[in-house]
């Protein structure tokens, strides 16, 4: 879990300091400020940590490691021409410094680059553990209509899309569980399935639909605002988003029809509730 996130000179930032609850945490604020900045960057940086090379064994991170693989994701997340460019645009050469403090660690986990930066950040301390689950960032939009065929469309191809849109297609197309949903399962889905009036289910052509007792309805025949939901749903329906983690939703209020909002808050406190952050 993060605690805390401390930045100098990171993109829109000179300077600025977040601190983080156990539970839920609201970033706002005006077009242009930021947010999904910080968003991203809290998902990069647990990501990494929660991505454990087979050859690790039972090491901590190492800090080598830790130099390439905090810059491969701060590029594939952020999409720069250049890693040095997600440094606040001073003459001259800046130096761009982030700390974060993650539970149980006695040090925050920092690291630095400057404009000059292309390939390496300097990683100054590095954590004592492995995170034991990753992170979970949904974006602005929802990811169920443009999921078929897009991680290895993504792998194959050069797209006009970050990582975490194949990250969250990869999340959507995991199995669910077998046999009877266990308890925290349902009690998160109800209220969702509510709304939907059925399942999301993935069949064998790679394409969502909402399933009730009249029959299928294509996902792209859903409105968006739903389908945002459904998202959601077939994350809690696959186990993704049960038991501890840490969830970063990004605008989950777009293109939502206000009546639902209600639903959201809900299903935000439950998995809250269920130690969710």
């Amino acid at each position: 879990m993060l605690t805390q996130l401390d930045l100098t000179n990171f993109t829109v930032f000179e300077r600025a300091s977040f601190r983080f609850g156990e539970r839920i945490n609201v970033i706002h604020g005006v077009n242009g400020s930021g947010k999904t900045h910080v968003l991203k960057l809290a998902y990069l940086l647990q990501h990494a940590l929660a991505t454990k090379p087979a050859t690790a064994g039972d090491a901590p991170p190492s800090r080598s490691w830790l130099q390439r693989a905090l810059a491969e994701e701060l590029v594939e997340v952020f999409r720069p021409d250049a890693l040095g460019r997600l440094a606040t645009r001073t003459q001259g050469n800046a130096v761009c410094v982030v700390s974060a403090q993650l539970q149980n660690e006695a040090q925050p986990v920092t690291f630095s680059f400057s404009t000059r930066s292309r390939s390496e950040v300097g990683v100054d301390v590095a954590p004592s553990a492995w995170l034991d689950r990753p992170p979970i960032y949904l974006p602005t939009r929802e990811a169920l209509s443009i999921y078929p065929g897009f991680v290895s469309l993504y792998d194959l191809r050069a797209l006009e899309f970050d990582r975490t849109w194949r990250d969250i297609c990869v999340l959507l197309g995991a199995p669910l569980h077998r046999g009877v949903r266990p308890a925290p399962v349902r009690a998160l889905l109800e209220p969702l399935e509510r709304v939907f009036g059925g399942d999301i289910v993935l069949d064998s052509s790679g394409r969502f639909y909402v399933k009730d007792e009249r029959g299928k309805i294509e996902m792209h025949l859903v409105a968006e605002g739903l389908r945002k939901l459904a998202m959601v749903a077939r994350l809690i329906a696959t186990g993704a988003l049960v038991g501890r983690g840490c969830l970063l939703w990004d605008e989950p209020e777009a293109n939502l029809n206000p009546v639902l909002i209600k639903t959201v808050a809900q299903v935000l406190f439950a998995l809250a509730a269920q130690g969710v952050q």
